[in-house]
């Protein structure tokens, strides 16, 4: 072992000298792992596979940590259902009124989705524990993941939410397996022509929504 590898794991034994076993055996694993790769002929001896391999693992490992971690923050300590219920308050509700102007600000209904991407707990909570999030669809916005993600729950579709929404088979197929959850449906059709809106609507089949309230 060099003397920088020395010192290191010197400094980082003396830090953590006073740890449990199970967290000294970990310890002791990465010390003779850095201070295997901290010696100068390491790199002659292994290969540029071999580098790759080593870092794909430790990767997976500091994933693995910071999963850890963070579940361990004050707020992961709330029941899922808590979680779930702050989660649905950062969505940006939808008006009613379609389409949005073209020259308006985007609207902000996906950037909830952005709560996915902060830890694993916070993925799994989103994914199996709150259908609810899922429940009110953009059909422009992965209705399919929606729709599977949503569960049972009861659903707000809306279609045309920046240009009026042309019907299609394939959606049409896909919303009648859900169109028994089907409590909303906000619609911009065509200008002068809703026919084939009114028409890809009277084929879904049950759906829960009254016909009266089912376009805007």
């Amino acid at each position: 072992m060099n003397q920088k590898a020395k010192s290191s794991k010197s400094r980082s034994e003396r830090s953590h000298g006073s740890q449990p076993a199970h967290v000294k055996s970990i310890l002791t694993s990465i010390y003779e792992i850095r201070s295997t790769l901290e010696m100068p002929k390491a790199i002659k001896k292994f290969s540029r596979v071999d580098l790759d391999l080593f870092d794909y693992e430790l990767h997976q490992l500091v994933q693995i940590l910071r999963s850890w971690r963070n579940a361990k923050q004050p707020v992961n300590s709330l029941p899922a259902e808590i979680l779930a219920t702050i989660f649905g308050h950062c969505q940006y509700p939808l008006r009613d009124y379609l389409p949005f102007p073209l020259n308006s600000p985007a609207p902000l209904h996906r950037e909830w989705r952005n709560l996915t991407r902060v830890c694993r707990l916070w993925r799994h909570i989103s994914r199996e524990c709150a259908p609810q999030l899922w429940s009110t669809i953009d059909l422009n916005v992965s209705p399919r993941t929606f729709l599977h993600r949503s569960g049972k729950a009861p659903l707000t579709i809306y279609a045309g939410i920046r240009e009026p929404w042309t019907p299609s088979a394939q959606a049409i197929k896909v919303l009648n397996k859900h169109a028994s959850r089907i409590t909303e449906f906000h619609v911009s059709s065509p200008p002068g022509d809703s026919s084939a809106v009114f028409h890809a609507l009277a084929s879904l089949q049950d759906p829960c929504f009254q016909p009266s309230k089912s376009y805007t």
